[in-house]
C-alpha cells in the first residue's frame, strides 16, 4: 500500500488522509481502511426482509447495541418507522468496531465514543438525495447530545455535518438554506474552543471549519462582499484553513469582484 493510497473511516465510510488522527465527518477515531465499505443488499436494490416476530405475542423491542448502549432506544423508536429503521441497519455498514455488535443488537463493554459522535457518524450513511429526512432527523438528536454534553468537539462535528446536509437540500427543502446558514454560524461560535481541544487531543493543527467555508461561498453568491471579507479573515484569525489551503485566494478573488461592482 502506497502512502497516498485513498483511505477511508471504518466508522461511517468518509474518505481520509493517511496521517489524519480522527475522521473528518464523524470525529471518530478508528483505524482507517483501504477501501469503502460494501454497500448492502438493500442499498444495491434488493429486496430484503428483517425477521421480526410479529402477530398477537409482539411486543416493543429491546434496543440493544450501539444505539441501546447510549440510551437511545426510545429515541430510536419513536423517530423512525419500522420500515425505516430496518433500512437504517441494513444501509448501516461500517468496517470498524466489534464484530457481533451492530446498532441495536449486542452488548457493547466500553467505547470512547459518544452518543453525538455516533449519531454523525451513523447520518453520514445517509446523505443522499432520497435519504437526507433521515440524516436530519438522526442529526436533530445528535445536536441536542452535543449541547448537552461537555466536549466542544461533539459539536464542531455535528454543525459541520448538519451544514453539508442542509445546505445540500436548499433548493427542494423549505427552510434548509436558512438552517445551513445558522450551522455555519454555530460552528464558527465555538471554533476558538474547537480549534485549541484540537491541539490539545491530536497534538495537531485541526482541519478547516466547514462553517466558515460556507458561509464565505454563500455571502459571496448574494453579493455580499463586505460579509464575506469579514468571515475570511475570521477564519484566517481563528488559524483555521479554507479546505486544503489558506484564505488568500480566495480573499483576493473577492476583494477583486467587490471592486467590480
Amino acid at each position: 500500500m502506497t502512502d497516498n493510497a485513498t483511505m477511508y473511516c471504518a466508522e461511517c465510510g468518509a474518505r481520509m488522509g493517511r496521517k489524519q488522527s480522527c475522521c473528518p465527518t464523524c470525529g471518530a477515531e478508528v483505524a482507517n481502511v483501504s477501501a469503502p465499505p460494501k454497500p448492502t443488499a438493500r442499498a444495491k436494490g434488493v429486496a430484503t426482509r428483517r425477521r421480526t416476530p410479529m402477530g398477537i405475542f409482539s411486543h416493543t423491542p429491546k434496543v440493544g447495541g450501539k444505539i441501546g448502549h447510549f440510551g437511545l432506544g426510545d429515541w430510536w423508536l419513536a423517530t423512525f418507522t419500522p420500515a425505516e429503521r430496518d433500512y437504517i441497519e441494513e444501509k448501516h455498514s461500517p468496517m470498524g468496531g466489534l464484530p457481533d455488535v451492530t446498532l441495536t443488537q449486542g452488548n457493547i463493554g466500553g467505547t470512547s465514543q459518544t452518543a453525538a459522535g455516533l449519531l454523525v457518524g451513523l447520518s453520514s450513511w445517509f446523505v443522499g438525495p432520497g435519504d437526507r429526512h433521515l440524516a436530519l432527523r438522526i442529526l436533530e438528536k445528535a445536536e441536542a447530545e452535543a449541547e448537552a454534553g461537555s466536549d466542544i468537539l461533539d459539536r464542531y462535528f455535528v454543525y459541520s455535518q448538519m451544514v453539508k446536509v442542509y445546505y445540500a437540500e436548499r433548493e427542494t427543502r423549505p427552510g434548509a438554506f436558512e438552517a445551513a446558514i445558522t450551522a455555519c454560524e454555530k460552528q464558527i461560535a465555538v471554533g476558538p474552543q474547537a480549534f485549541a481541544a484540537f491541539r490539545s487531543k491530536y497534538g495537531e493543527a485541526p482541519p478547516s471549519m466547514l462553517g466558515f467555508t460556507q458561509l464565505a461561498i454563500i455571502r459571496e453568491k448574494q453579493g455580499d462582499y463586505a460579509e464575506a471579507l469579514r468571515v475570511c479573515h475570521e477564519a484566517e484569525r481563528q488559524g483555521w484553513r479554507d479546505g486544503k489551503a489558506d484564505w488568500s485566494k480566495r480573499i483576493a478573488r473577492i476583494e477583486k469582484r467587490a471592486a467590480k461592482a
